[in-house]
C-alpha cells in the first residue's frame, strides 16, 4: 500500500477520534451539565462565544446549569467552569499548587511580563513573592497616596484649563479611558520605579519620554483577544498575513524600547542605592519607589536565595509597568460608567467628598482614602464586583481532581470568572446584576473575599500583591476628580460594550461630558 495513502488515513481516523471520538464518547468531562453543541461542528461553541460580550454566554450558562458547567470548543475541546465558592476556594486556595496557568497563557504573557511574580509557577513563585511581600506592606503603599493625588490633580489642573478656556458654563467630552491611563501611567512610573512619563503634561515630555510612552501605548495596542487566540491556533499566520506581520513588528519594537529604558532605569537606580549605602549623608531625601526599595532589599541581602536575578528584577518592572497600569485605569473608566448612569449616588459621593474636602484644592487624608467604611470605599468595591478588569482567569490541573464532587482528570483547564461570580445571585441576592454601592455599606470586604464570592484580585497564594496599591489609588483619584466634576452620561456612551484583550474595556471607547460641579 502507498506509503502516502497510510499516512493520510492515519491522520485522518487520528483527527476523527480527536474531534468527534473522543469528545462525545470517551472523554469524562462530558459527564458535567452545560449546554450541548452540534455533534457535526468542529467549532463548538467558539464562533457564538466570539460574537457576544465577554462573558455573557458563560453567565447564561451559569444560570441554567449551575455553577459548574461545560461546553464544547473548536475542535469539540471542552472549556469547563468552575464558579461555586467552594470551588473557586479548592482552586485559588486550599489546593492551588495542584494548579498552574495554561502554558499558552504562561508563554503569551512571558513575552511581554518576563518570568515575573504574574507568570512563574511552584517554589520559584513562592521565593519571587517572599522577597516582594515587604516592599508591598501597609505603610510603604500607605505612603504612595501624595503621589496618586499628585498624578490625579495634574490631570485635574488640565480639564480646568481647558474648561476655563471655553465659554462660562460650558461642557466638554472626554474619551474616558484615554483620559485615565494618562495619571494612572504616571503613578506607575512615580511610585513603580520613580520614572516620569509626563504623560498627564506631554508638552513638558522629553525625547525618551516620549518614546518611552509611544512604545507602551503601541504594546497595549496588540493585546487583543483575536491575536491571542491567533498565536494560540495558527501562530505562523503572524508571518504571513501583512497586517499581522506589521502589528507584529510593532510589537516586538515596542517591547524593546520599553525593555531598553527599564534596564537604564534599573541601572540608575541600583547606582543611587549603592552610593546611599555607601555614604547615607550623600543621597538626599526624596520619596521611594517600589522598584529602588526592592533593589534596596536586593543588595543589603546577603544570601542569594533571598535576592532576585537583574532578569527577575526586570521583570517584575514589566509587570508594574503593564499590570499596575492597565487594571487601574480601567476600574477607573467603569467606575465614572456607573457613576454617570447612577447621578444621585455620584451626588451622594459629592457630598461625601465635600464633608471631607471642604475646598475643591484640598487634598484627601489617608484616614478617609484607607477607611473601608466609606461610601468612597463602597463605590470602588462595587465597581470592581460588576466590572473586574480581569473578568476571567485559568488554571491548569496538574493531577486528577474532584470539585464539588464532579471529576476533572489531570490536564484539564478550569476557567473561573470574577465577572460571573460576582453575578450570582446566591451570593449577592436578586439585585446581583445591580449597581447599588449600599450593599457594602458596614460589610467588611476580608469576610466578602473569604467565601471566594468576590475575587477581583483573586485569592489565595497567587492573589494579586499589588491589591491595596490599585485599590488606594483607585479611590485617591476617585476622590479628586468626583470632587471638581460632574460626570455626565452622552448618548454615545449609553451603547458600550466591553472588549477583552488583557482587560475588559469599553468598546466603542466610553465618551462622557465633564462639566464644573456645583
Amino acid at each position: 500500500m502507498n506509503v502516502g495513502v497510510v499516512l493520510a488515513a492515519s491522520i485522518a481516523g487520528y483527527g476523527l477520534y480527536k474531534v468527534y471520538i473522543y469528545p462525545f464518547f470517551l472523554n469524562p468531562l462530558r459527564k458535567l451539565p452545560g449546554p450541548k453543541s452540534a455533534w457535526w461542528s468542529p467549532m463548538g461553541f467558539l464562533s457564538y462565544i466570539m460574537a457576544s460580550e465577554p462573558m455573557e454566554p458563560q453567565l447564561a450558562w451559569m444560570k441554567q446549569y449551575g455553577p459548574i458547567f461545560a461546553f464544547r470548543s473548536l475542535f469539540n475541546e471542552y472549556r469547563c467552569f468552575v464558579l461555586s465558592s467552594t470551588g473557586i476556594r479548592y482552586v485559588l486556595s486550599s489546593h492551588a499548587s495542584d494548579f498552574i496557568k495554561p502554558k499558552t497563557t504562561a508563554k503569551f504573557l512571558s513575552d511581554i511580563l518576563g518570568q515575573g511574580l504574574v507568570v512563574v509557577e511552584g517554589d520559584i513563585h513562592k521565593r519571587q513573592r517572599a522577597i516582594m511581600n515587604p516592599v508591598f506592606k501597609v505603610k510603604q503603599i500607605n505612603a504612595l497616596i501624595p503621589t496618586f493625588v499628585q498624578a490625579a490633580n495634574e490631570l485635574k489642573n488640565v480639564w480646568t484649563d481647558h474648561m476655563n478656556s471655553l465659554p462660562s458654563g460650558t461642557a466638554f467630552i472626554i474619551d474616558t479611558n484615554a483620559e485615565m491611563s494618562k495619571p494612572t501611567l504616571d503613578v506607575i512610573g512615580r511610585a513603580g520605579f520613580g520614572y516620569e512619563f509626563d504623560a498627564c503634561s506631554p508638552s513638558s515630555a522629553n525625547s525618551e519620554n516620549v518614546k518611552l510612552f509611544t512604545a507602551f501605548n503601541t504594546a497595549l495596542e496588540s493585546l487583543t483577544m483575536s491575536r491571542f487566540l491567533l498565536r494560540h491556533f495558527a501562530n505562523f499566520l503572524r508571518w504571513v498575513i501583512p497586517s499581522e506581520i506589521k502589528a507584529r513588528v510593532a510589537y516586538e519594537e515596542s517591547l524593546k524600547v520599553i525593555r531598553s529604558s527599564c534596564a537604564e532605569i534599573l541601572a540608575s537606580r541600583r547606582r543611587e542605592v549603592e552610593l546611599e549605602l555607601a555614604d547615607p549623608d550623600a543621597v538626599g531625601s526624596k520619596a521611594v519607589d517600589l522598584m529602588t526599595a526592592l533593589v534596596k532589599s536586593n543588595l543589603a541581602e546577603t544570601q542569594s536565595k533571598n535576592r532576585l536575578t537583574d532578569e527577575e528584577v526586570m521583570s517584575q518592572i514589566m509587570t508594574f509597568l503593564f499590570a499596575g497600569h492597565e487594571t487601574t485605569s480601567v476600574a477607573l473608566t467603569w467606575t465614572i460608567y456607573y457613576l454617570t448612569r447612577h447621578p444621585l449616588i455620584q451626588q451622594k459621593l459629592r457630598q461625601e467628598l465635600v464633608e471631607q474636602m471642604p475646598d475643591s484644592s484640598d487634598a484627601p487624608s489617608e484616614e478617609y482614602i484607607t477607611s473601608q467604611h466609606t461610601f468612597l470605599d463602597a463605590i470602588a468595591k462595587e465597581s470592581l464586583r460588576l466590572q473586574p478588569p480581569v473578568p476571567i482567569t485559568l488554571r491548569t490541573a496538574l493531577k486528577d481532581v474532584t470539585i464539588d464532587g464532579h471529576f476533572f482528570p489531570k490536564g484539564t483547564t478550569i476557567s473561573l470568572s470574577p465577572y460571573v461570580v460576582h453575578r450570582m445571585k446566591e451570593y449577592w441576592g436578586d439585585d446581583a446584576e445591580e449597581f447599588k454601592p449600599q450593599r457594602w455599606m458596614g460589610k467588611e470586604e476580608g469576610a466578602v473575599a473569604e467565601m471566594g464570592s468576590f475575587i477581583p484580585f483573586i485569592i489565595g497564594p497567587r492573589s494579586c500583591i499589588g491589591s491595596r496599591f490599585a485599590m488606594l489609588e483607585l479611590k485617591s483619584m476617585l476622590a479628586v476628580y468626583f470632587r471638581t466634576f460632574e460626570f455626565v452620561e452622552t448618548e454615545e456612551g449609553k451603547n458600550v460594550k466591553r472588549k477583552l484583550a488583557i482587560t475588559a474595556k469599553p468598546s466603542p471607547a466610553l465618551y462622557v461630558e465633564v462639566r464644573r460641579a456645583e
